[in-house]
């Protein structure tokens, strides 16, 4: 599972919590290379799921340092029979969703048929009267800007707050899904 996107997007923040939900955020600090660590990630707690589907997955978790100054190392990094989540702050609104654009590239042209989940964080800062507006309209505008040819096929978009936790649950899951969802390598 490989955390991507410019840097102060909230990568390490997001992880993190994804681990442990329940854990003091980490400190607001650059990444400095590349952090790997482990996460089980257990089924969703619902009746009626078949025996795969029951199953832990365990992710090797790789958070990439997000400096313009790295992005040429990143592509030694990208592989194959790997989950993308391509991180952005939606309070950047569309010049946000802009900035997708060369990661989509460069997972396309290194990874290509990887799954990507799209994950805006920083949805805390977002008025909660407008959040719901905001948030189909940044779907609509990722799915029109990038659902063609050229870039990966983009197999979740999901909003979170790694303050409030709001999102975070219905990610783990989205990413349980998305890891059994995979062809074995």
């Amino acid at each position: 599972l490989m955390a991507v996107g410019l840097q102060g997007r909230g990568k390490t923040t997001l992880l993190s919590v994804l681990r442990d939900c329940g854990a003091a955020l980490p400190p607001n600090v650059s990444t400095v290379g590349v952090c790997v660590n482990e996460w089980v990630v257990h089924p969703p707690k619902v009746k009626g799921l078949s025996q795969r589907q029951q199953l832990d997955v365990v992710f090797s978790t790789w958070d990439l340092v997000g400096q313009e100054v790295y992005y040429a190392t990143h592509q030694c990094f990208l592989s194959r029979n790997t989950l993308y989540l391509l991180v952005w702050n939606m309070t950047e609104g569309e010049k946000g969703i802009e900035f997708l654009r060369p990661w989509l590239l460069n997972i396309q042209a290194r990874a290509p048929y990887s799954p990507v989940i799209v994950v805006g964080t920083h949805l805390d800062k977002i008025q909660p009267s407008r959040a719901e507006e905001l948030k189909k309209f940044y779907r609509s505008c990722i799915n029109r800007c990038y659902d063609n040819d050229g870039y990966p096929t983009i197999s979740d978009i999901c909003m979170v707050s790694c303050v409030t936790k709001v999102g975070i649950r219905e990610l783990q899951e989205r990413i349980h899904s998305a890891a059994l969802s995979a062809k074995d390598p």
